[in-house]
């Protein structure tokens, strides 16, 4: 199941639902991505993130056990250190390096930088 929808609406869904959500895309007006708002969304593989979104706060993504891959567009000015915990398929990133080592603890295998930064280990 695709849902296009605002934060409030994924945070709101009851657990039968959320099993169902495969991709979530984010309207283009979104400025944060509140706490808990993908909670334990299982099977939750893929997110669209607009570059409206300035803020992800803690949790958001906890549990998303299933999300392979994420862009953090340029737009985003601070990630909770939580946000992503328990994201342990998370294998493809593009992101900032400022926001490296919110994901040292997950997989990752393929790493787009959004800036010329290069010098990063994810291992340390």
């Amino acid at each position: 199941m695709i849902i296009k929808a605002y934060p409030i609406v994924f945070f709101t869904l009851n657990e039968q639902l959320k099993e169902k959500i495969k991709m979530a895309i984010i309207p283009d007006d979104c400025e944060f991505i509140d706490e808990e708002t993908f909670k334990n969304y299982k099977n939750l593989f893929y997110i669209d993130i607009p570059n409206s979104v300035k803020t992800i706060k803690n949790y958001a993504f906890e549990g998303c056990k299933n999300l392979e891959e994420i862009t953090i567009p340029k737009s985003v000015l601070d990630i909770s250190n939580n946000a992503f915990i328990g994201c342990e398929n998370l294998v493809k990133l593009k992101c900032n390096p400022k926001f490296l080592n919110i994901f040292k603890d997950n997989k990752i295998k393929e790493l787009t930088l959004t800036d010329n930064i290069i010098e990063n280990d994810l291992n340390n």
